[in-house]
């Protein structure tokens, strides 16, 4: 295809369109809510054939280039098994948010190749869009790349990467905080000063104070330069940069062109065949990255031979405004803006699918992402990118961005800018959840780092909420931290699964291999606690990192269990709706299981652990728990989560039957065969 490239802030007109875009907002307005979009199908043909598709990129279509830069990413690139296809793209204009109005449009893979999750739907890619009036549009509008901006590594991003540094480090108030050469340096660093065809090893008192850059990036399976024991000697007289793989290049690169002289790499200064280097380095990570003055990632690679800097077209990067001319609709200035842009980017990226990159990349004050095709920014004060280098548009910042604000007062800032800010929110712990249910999504090469690679997070953590750390959960919120929930449920009724070597208790959603999400509690709702805890406790696997493996840990509390049986699935209300049978009579709950979903007849204990008034009514949480093997009578393992909304009367009622007897703590043991436990159980 021949490449038409941007032009120098060139505005954006009605030409950035094909016909087949263009005509989605010109005529009759078809717009769909939510429920409706099923209702009449197939949707509205956008592109009929791969031809038409192709004639709109080489035109310079920003949609549809985006659609092909999307295709791409997702691995088919290859149009031609779309050539017999009558129909190539569809698209639906959606009531969006905030008055707004959201764009989808779907192209239809041919029933030729396989559907990945099994069965025989038929597989398709959307692309979302966000479709935004000019006055509640509040981000870029030119583009900015010329022709030499069709790499990464250009001038026009060097530009920007620099005047990002600078801009933060210069004017933004929060992040000027960090002078980038505090009290705290690491055991090692690289020195660059010394010329281009050479890096050494600097450690210990041969080491002077200055600031330092730090490389996330991604192992891979490749075999890499590491320190060793044996090749320490070598390392601190000097690596030869021709030795190193291409991201530790580039990263050298990128440091010495933003005037940083020393750099930190995992591979180069940390003792790779030494355990206890390990070990002790591991502990300080934290501290590594929070100290340095920016880390450089390697957002888009796959391991650390594929390099920080990618080739791209400037038109994937073009913005999309123009005029409406709808039917009987006043004409509108219009901005099409992709809101799963920083998703696609950044959260999706190879690298960000590692676990250890998660506090890398939220404890470090910057972060200069290379990413698949811009450069990225983020700092305390704002995320950008090369296609809106000022910073994003509000519609982009979501869940998946402004992951630094982890200090509760900055966390509170931004949802009030946002207008969501609700005052009465446990916020500082909803920071933490949030944190975890990304992290919980990423994968660990050792399935025991679950807790090691998210240990320098909890301790800052911990110094913010000035609370106690129990693998993973906070002790004053407990009662609520504990109804952690699998967050993508399988088919078969839970997609997460428990590790078989022993990594945390059963009651921390870090025993779980596999996303999680934590229950949002509203101070508004009134919670209501419904357990006492008398003790909780873990014992850490070594001294040395106190919020990393633990060997053991139990929570001794008193509440309500109850015994219930299991009658089965109830089919009608959806694949996590079991029927119970609680002190006589019948009801559904659901259920949220930590394993495959629990047999029909199983004997289970249910613990109410927290309820709200919400306004929709009232809420109840329980745990559902499995007597512990090889234990006592009395200790209890966790087994999944279930909720009881107001509405679902029968089990509300059921519980609060149950729970008027167990007002009595004599008869409390009638529900669990035990004696003189009055309630007081042992989860483990």
């Amino acid at each position: 295809m021949t490449k038409k490239m941007a032009t120098p802030e060139s505005d954006c007109e009605t030409d950035v369109l094909c016909p087949r875009c263009r005509s989605i907002f010109s005529g009759q307005q078809i717009l769909k809510s939510r429920s409706e979009q099923f209702a009449s199908w197939p949707p509205p043909t956008h592109h009929p054939s791969v031809s038409s598709f192709e004639e709109a990129i080489r035109s310079g279509c920003v949609i549809c280039n985006r659609l092909w830069w999307g295709l791409k990413r997702a691995g088919h690139g290859d149009l031609r098994v779309f050539d017999e296809e009558p129909g190539f793209s569809y698209w639906t204009l959606l009531r969006g948010r905030d008055e707004g109005i959201d764009l989808d449009i779907k192209v239809f893979y041919p029933s030729s190749l396989s559907y990945p999750y099994g069965g025989t739907e038929q597989w398709s890619f959307t692309l979302g869009q966000s479709v935004i009036s000019s006055e509640r549009y509040d981000g870029a509008t030119t583009n900015v790349l010329a022709d030499d901006g069709t790499s990464t590594s250009s001038k026009a991003s060097w530009d920007r990467a620099t005047s990002w540094l600078s801009q933060c480090r210069n004017h933004h108030e929060t992040c000027k905080a960090n002078k980038g050469c505090s009290s705290f340096l690491p055991t090692r660093l690289l020195d660059l000063s010394s010329d281009d065809k050479q890096i050494r090893l600097v450690a210990g008192e041969k080491r002077v104070c200055h600031e330092y850059a730090t490389l996330s990036h991604h192992w891979g399976d490749s075999n890499i330069i590491r320190l060793r024991i044996d090749s320490m000697a070598q390392f601190q007289v000097g690596i030869d940069i021709d030795d190193l793989p291409q991201t530790f290049k580039d990263a050298v690169e990128v440091a010495r062109k933003l005037d940083i002289f020393y750099l930190w790499i995992d591979a180069l200064c940390i003792i790779q065949d030494d355990p206890s280097d390990w070990h002790t380095e591991s502990a300080l990570m934290g501290e590594v990255y929070s100290n340095g003055v920016l880390n450089i990632m390697a957002t888009a690679s796959q391991d650390s031979h594929q390099g920080l800097y990618r080739d791209r077209d400037p038109r994937e990067l073009n913005h999309c405004s123009f005029k409406s001319s709808w039917t009987g609709i006043e004409e509108q200035q219009l901005t099409v803006v992709d809101y799963s842009l920083w998703r696609d980017l950044i959260m999706r990226a190879p690298l960000n699918e590692r676990g250890w990159v998660v506090q890398e990349r939220v404890l470090a004050p910057r972060t200069l992402h290379f990413a698949e095709n811009q450069q990225a920014w983020e700092c305390h004060t704002m995320e950008a990118c090369e296609m809106y280098p000022d910073r994003l548009p509000m519609r982009l910042e979501s869940f998946h961005s402004r992951v630094k604000l982890i200090d509760a007062d900055a966390y509170k800032q931004w949802l009030t800018s946002r207008r969501e800010y609700d005052p009465a929110t446990h916020v500082g712990y909803d920071v933490w959840g949030r944190i975890i249910e990304i992290y919980s999504g990423t994968q660990l090469t050792k399935e025991a780092d679950r807790l090691v690679a998210i240990s320098g997070l909890a301790k800052r953590m911990r110094f913010i909420l000035k609370d106690e750390y129990l693998a993973g959960l906070w002790a004053r919120h407990l009662p609520y931290q504990l109804a952690w929930y699998i967050a993508s449920q399988g088919r078969d009724g839970g997609k997460g699964r428990r590790v078989e070597k022993y990594r945390a208790p059963s009651w921390s959603w870090a025993s779980i291999e596999g996303q999680v999400g934590m229950m949002t509690v509203e101070r508004a709702a009134n919670p209501e606690s419904l357990i006492e805890i008398e003790e909780a406790k873990t014992t850490p696997f070594s001294s040395i990192n106190d919020t990393a493996e633990v060997i053991n840990g139990y929570i001794r509390l008193t509440g309500q269990p109850f015994t219930a049986e299991i009658l089965g699935r109830d089919e009608e209300a959806g694949r996590s709706e079991l029927k119970f049978q609680i002190d006589g009579k019948v009801v559904g709950g659901t259920v949220l299981s930590d394993e495959p979903i629990i047999a029909k007849h199983t004997s289970v204990v249910c613990l109410p652990v927290y309820r709200e008034n919400r306004e929709i009514g009232e809420f109840l949480c329980s745990l559902i728990l499995k007597p512990a093997e090889g234990r006592p009578q009395g200790w209890y393992s966790r087994i999944g989560v279930m909720y009881w909304p107001d509405g679902a009367s029968e089990g509300m009622e059921a519980w609060r039957d149950v729970s008027k007897q167990l007002e009595d703590p004599t008869l409390r043991d009638k529900f669990l065969g035990l004696e003189n436990s009055f309630g007081t159980i042992i989860l483990i």
